[in-house]
């Protein structure tokens, strides 16, 4: 049983790795293209794996917390969202006034755009989960 879990949770870690890289990819080749060359910066690439390790933390912390009351684990969501936040935020203040103060609207564009999919991928991802455990809670109650 407790392999079975371990296999389940390898292949929803590397689906959600799969798809974040997709996009990232995805993404990375419509702003090479589309993005006049004076604008694209080689930071880009960055801003996708700064939200693929947001992402993996953020589906270990709801396994961490995954036998805990649905209230709490919604609370867990919410911090893990605001934390994403903020870090975004300072990655953008960091990249702005440090890096390159020159092209910040093209590189704040790109980072709204990550953020919201990915934050559309993370919900998506977290409403699976909580409907599993609601799913595994509803079948145990039955033998009970």
């Amino acid at each position: 049983m407790r392999t079975r879990k371990l296999k389940l949770g390898i292949k929803i870690l590397l689906m959600l790795c799969i798809t974040y890289i997709g996009i990232c990819v995805l993404t990375e080749v419509v702003y090479y293209f589309v993005v006049p060359e004076e604008h694209y910066h080689r930071v880009y690439p960055s801003i996708g794996v700064f939200y693929l390790v947001m992402g993996i933390i953020s589906y270990y912390s709801m396994v961490h917390h995954r036998n805990t009351s649905h209230d709490y684990l919604l609370n867990v969501y919410m911090f893990g969202r605001m934390i994403k936040f903020f870090t975004t935020v300072i990655f953008l203040l960091f990249y702005i006034f440090i890096i390159n103060p020159e092209n910040n609207r093209a590189f704040a564009l790109t980072m709204i755009i990550y953020y919201i999919i990915f934050s559309g991928l993370e919900l998506y991802i977290y409403t699976l989960f909580n409907h599993r455990i609601s799913k595994h809670e509803k079948k145990h109650k039955k033998y009970k």
